[in-house]
């Protein structure tokens, strides 16, 4: 993951997620807009650094499946073009997760 993060990030470290986007976005908000065929619903890969993952749970007391949707939710604003780059995109971005989250909390079974 770290060689990932070097090559295409030119960030010589560890990650938890990289995402690669298989289309351009001109905005994330167009994404309803431009992802009309099954093809273009395809968006991207996402890479997960288990390991790296598995770590920092553990240092902030949760576990990877707790903190799993919350990276999921990450990557895939990613994949429909947001970054974080800014304050604004950063808040925005998070707006963005925050939003997935809630939808896959409807949709997720409580085990019994």
């Amino acid at each position: 993951m770290q060689q990932l993060n070097r090559q295409y990030r030119k960030k010589d470290r560890p990650t938890d997620i990289l995402s690669f986007p298989f289309h351009q976005a001109a905005a994330p908000e167009d994404f309803r807009e431009w992802a009309v065929t099954e093809d273009d619903r395809n968006l991207g890969d996402m890479y997960l650094g288990m390991p790296y993952i598995a770590e920092q749970c553990r240092m902030h007391g949760e576990t990877v499946g707790e903190h799993l949707p919350e990276l999921l939710a990450h990557g895939l604003c990613h994949l429909m073009g947001y970054d974080h780059e800014q304050d604004a995109d950063y808040r925005t971005m998070t707006k963005r997760e925050q939003a997935i989250l809630r939808e896959y909390s409807k949709t997720r079974e409580v085990p019994f």
